[in-house]
C-alpha cells in the first residue's frame, strides 16, 4: 500500500522489434499509454520510478544485501574456522558486510525512516514489499539469472551481459583455480565437514528460522 496523494507503483514497458517505446501500461490506474499521448511523460515516469524501486530496493537492498550477502557473511563466520581457506578467499569480499547491513537495517527501516520517506509506501507496505522480496529470491548463477531473462537478439547489447558475463567468467575461473589448490576432487569437498556445515547453514539463509531455502 501507498500513503494518501501517491500512486501505486508498477508499470510495463512495450517495445517494437527495432527496441524502440511504444507503450507503457500502469498498474494504478490500469491504462495503457501509448506515444505521444497527453500523459505520456507522466507514464514514463511511472515505469521509471517503479524500475527504481525494483533494482535498489529489491534486487540490491533486500535480495543481493539482506539475503545473498547476510547469509554468505553469517555462514562463513560461525561455520568456518579462521583458517579455513574458504573464509580466507572469502574476506575480501565480505569485508564490513555485517556493519553495512546493520546500519540499512537501523537506519533505512525504522517506521517513517529513510527508505520509507523516499518512497511512495506506507509502513506496512514497505514491510510487505521487504518481505516479498526476501520470499522471491531463487539463487542462480549470472549466466542462468541471464537466460531466464529471453532478451533474445538484445542480449549482446545489454551491459549486464556485455559487461557483466566477462567479470562473471574472470571471477569463476578465479575461485576454479583457486579451489582447486585446496580440494583434489569433489569427493575431498564432500568430506570437509566444516564446508559441507557451511553449505547448509547458507542454504537455510544464514540458519534463519524460515520456510525459503537459499536454493543451492
Amino acid at each position: 500500500s501507498v500513503r494518501p496523494g501517491y500512486e501505486r507503483y508498477g508499470a510495463r514497458a512495450f517495445f517494437n522489434e527495432d527496441r524502440k517505446l511504444e507503450s507503457i501500461y500502469c498498474r494504478d490506474n490500469e491504462k495503457e499509454f501509448r506515444l505521444g499521448a497527453s500523459d505520456w511523460e507522466h507514464a514514463k515516469w511511472v515505469w521509471r520510478t517503479s524500475l527504481g524501486i525494483a533494482v535498489t530496493g529489491k534486487c540490491h537492498l533486500v535480495q543481493t544485501h539482506c539475503v545473498a550477502a547476510n547469509s554468505v557473511h553469517i555462514a562463513c563466520r560461525e561455520r568456518l574456522g579462521e583458517a579455513h581457506p574458504v573464509r580466507k578467499v572469502l574476506k575480501v569480499f565480505l569485508f564490513n558486510t555485517g556493519g553495512i547491513n546493520y546500519a540499512a537495517v537501523s537506519k533505512l527501516y525504522p517506521p517513517d525512516s529513510f527508505l520509507q520517506r523516499t518512497t511512495a509506501f506506507t509502513y506496512e507496505g514497505l514491510v510487505g514489499f521487504t518481505r516479498a522480496s526476501v520470499e522471491e529470491f531463487r539463487y542462480e548463477t549470472h549466466p542462468e539469472f541471464i537466460a531466464a531473462r529471453n532478451l533474445g537478439s538484445a542480449e549482446q547489447d545489454v551491459p549486464m551481459v556485455a559487461d557483466g558475463m566477462p567479470v562473471w567468467h574472470a571471477l569463476h575461473r578465479f575461485f576454479e583455480g583457486y579451489v582447486g589448490l585446496f580440494y583434489a576432487d569433489d569427493a575431498a569437498v564432500q568430506d570437509d565437514e566444516e564446508l559441507a556445515s557451511y553449505w547448509e547453514c547458507l542454504d537455510t539463509r544464514g540458519g534463519a528460522s524460515t520456510p525459503h531455502r537459499y536454493g543451492l
